[in-house]
């Protein structure tokens, strides 16, 4: 009997209600997760990328409805425990690192009875000895001096240490599963790296899986095992990291990789993706959202939506033109 994935997001469809109409957030999106793998969720802002992550953790505003589609964390539907009252698993097996960590953070409570709150709330524990053991989950996170840090305010530390605390904050309840969105958001690039390396080395440790949200196509490139690509809330490519660059099948993906800048890159010789995201709330939605930019179009791109297609091991791809 085969073991089912970590996670499996099954042909997921969401619409927000607005003043104007409903907008198509979100269309047929489905990946896979396995233990200890880091998967790079990638894509220009506003291709869902954030969406896809509150669906998965429940935390989806009341103006968005999901259509159709299953999210399965360990072969049990996530949707249906929710609408039925089942506890939630965020935060105790499922854990978000949220973008700009001082926005997450609570600007009027030290660091470190942020930590300590959230292991009180997800274990039966003292203040005490929450407070002594978000201390050495600081510590953990490589913060110098936690005992001192844990006494801190956000306002009071670095951008780099304020994003370290948001790690440890994630990390408190020893999750299977993490999800990083834009954990490097705001800051420089050696501490960009630092952190990556930090997220990384974590969850090696822990045998913990990772799901990377980036725009960085080159960061994710650098750590995560599979990419995910999105597009105007449809996934229109995933594959192996290696398969991805040596020889990406989408349009979109090549335009993407194109685009990336290398270390030896001059201003004038890099691409851009011609085009922008397609409004969302129109009721005429081509099959393909990528049509309108798109080289290869042809009448047939507009036509009833396509599967993820497999060209390869572990690679799929939404384009009716790729053999």
């Amino acid at each position: 009997m085969n073991t089912p994935s970590l996670l499996n997001v099954d042909e997921l469809s969401l619409v927000f209600r607005t003043r104007s109409g409903p907008v198509h957030t979100l269309d047929r999106v489905a990946f896979t997760l396995n233990d200890g793998e880091m998967l790079g969720l990638v894509g220009e802002s506003g291709s869902g990328k954030s969406v896809t992550a509150y669906a998965v953790l429940n935390l989806l505003e009341s103006s968005a409805t999901i259509t159709q589609g299953r999210i399965l964390y360990r072969g049990a539907d996530l949707l249906a425990d929710a609408q039925a009252g089942k506890p939630s698993l965020r935060g105790k097996a499922i854990s978000m690192i949220f973008q700009n960590p001082r926005a997450a953070l609570n600007p009027i409570r030290q660091v470190g009875k942020q930590i300590a709150d959230v292991l009180r709330a997800h274990r039966s524990i003292t203040a005490k000895a929450a407070q002594e053991e978000a201390v050495r989950i600081l510590a953990t996170v490589k913060i110098p001096d936690p005992a001192r840090r844990a006494r801190a305010y956000p306002f009071e530390l670095s951008g780099g240490m304020c994003q370290r605390v948001m790690i440890a904050l994630a990390l408190a309840c020893e999750p299977q599963l993490l999800i990083a969105d834009e954990p490097t958001t705001g800051l420089d690039v050696t501490t960009q790296a630092v952190i990556m390396d930090l997220l990384k080395n974590l969850a090696r440790e822990r045998g913990m899986a990772t799901i990377f949200i980036t725009h960085d196509l080159s960061l994710a490139a650098e750590y995560c095992d599979r990419i995910v690509v999105m597009h105007a809330g449809q996934i229109v490519e995933c594959a192996p990291t290696e398969t991805l660059f040596s020889g990406p099948r989408h349009p979109y993906t090549c335009k993407l990789i194109a685009a990336t800048p290398q270390s030896d890159s001059e201003i004038r010789t890099i691409a851009t993706v011609p085009g922008g995201l397609p409004d969302l709330s129109r009721t005429d939605l081509p099959a393909c959202r990528y049509s309108a930019r798109c080289d290869m179009h042809e009448a047939a791109c507009d036509r009833a939506p396509l599967p993820l297609r497999s060209v390869g091991a572990g690679h799929s791809v939404l384009c009716w033109r790729v053999k």
